[in-house]
């Protein structure tokens, strides 16, 4: 948004049943767009019932108008890639205390490679404050292998394809042996055959999203979906806190599809494609995307 987008936009709003008097006082026709748009809601609800094409939107100064954290679903466009190369930073952190993690390296991988037996590029490191700074193809949609001292190994999924310069906020490698504590207080058994998928939801602001739920036809009696509440996985919730974290855990290897949804009411936010591999965590991040 440029300068002045925010104030003017507002402006109209406050003004806008104004604006129509001083437009419509020559024609008669217009009294009773007036009395219609006077009032629409004094609730969310009432814009609801409204029908199909209110889904989503917020009651505001009793005007029916797109709710800024989910209004954009069903209308996203992703932007040709052109250009390029981009930035894509990444910040490495620890889960629970949000320290960064020391001694990470990246491999890019592309589609479809699935071992990356050719990377693109090999063994980045980190810098000190465990950053990953790499320079990808306008377009790309591959992987990153990453590993750390300790750390159970990881693949990150760059989703959506790169557009622009990006900066993915947090992307947790968990130390190997608090995986297996936290399974276990959630009354579960990793299985050595198997992997786990951890993924950051975001809403319309590309803030963390509240609310997601997640499914998959992959998921069969040994995977469990969870979320990440107050920085620990549960296995029990429902849905995503403010933080827009969830996964699996005892995904079985291959390609995994992932559908994310508005628990509220089962609006889709996305669907991907991801790879599991055995004992590593699979990221990726989901955004609104398009039908």
């Amino acid at each position: 948004m440029r300068d002045g987008e925010m104030g003017s936009a507002t402006w109209f709003r406050g003004n806008s049943r104004r604006l129509l008097v001083l437009v419509c006082l020559a024609s008669s026709s217009c009294s009773v767009l007036i009395d219609k748009e006077r009032v629409q809601c004094k609730v969310d609800d009432d814009c609801r019932a409204r029908g199909p094409e209110a889904v989503g939107s917020v009651c505001s100064d009793s005007i029916c108008l797109p709710d800024p954290v989910w209004g954009c679903l069903g209308s996203v466009v992703f932007p040709k890639p052109t250009g390029g190369p981009y930035n894509l930073t990444i910040h490495i952190r620890d889960l629970v205390n949000q320290m960064p993690v020391s001694g990470v390296t990246a491999v890019v991988c592309a589609r479809p490679d699935p071992m990356c037996t050719t990377p693109l590029i090999k063994d980045v490191p980190a810098t000190t404050m465990g950053d990953l700074q790499l320079v990808l193809p306008a377009g790309f949609d591959g992987f990153l292998e990453l590993r750390a001292p300790g750390r159970m190994p990881g693949l990150y999924f760059v989703y959506p394809p790169m557009d622009a310069n990006r900066e993915i906020p947090l992307v947790p490698m968990l130390d190997a042996d608090l995986v297996k504590t936290l399974a276990e207080l959630n009354m579960k058994e990793l299985m050595p055959d198997r992997g786990h998928v951890l993924l950051g939801g975001y809403d319309c602001r590309k803030m963390p999203g509240e609310g997601i739920v997640l499914s998959s036809p992959d998921a069969d009696e040994k995977a469990s979906v969870f979320y990440v509440l107050n920085n620990l996985p549960k296995v029990d919730a429902k849905a995503t806190d403010a933080s827009g974290r969830g996964g699996y855990i005892n995904m079985k290897e291959g390609v995994v599809a992932i559908t994310a949804s508005l628990g509220s009411d089962n609006r889709k936010i996305a669907s991907v494609s991801l790879l599991v591999r055995p004992g590593m965590m699979t990221f990726t991040s989901l955004v609104p995307s398009p039908r």
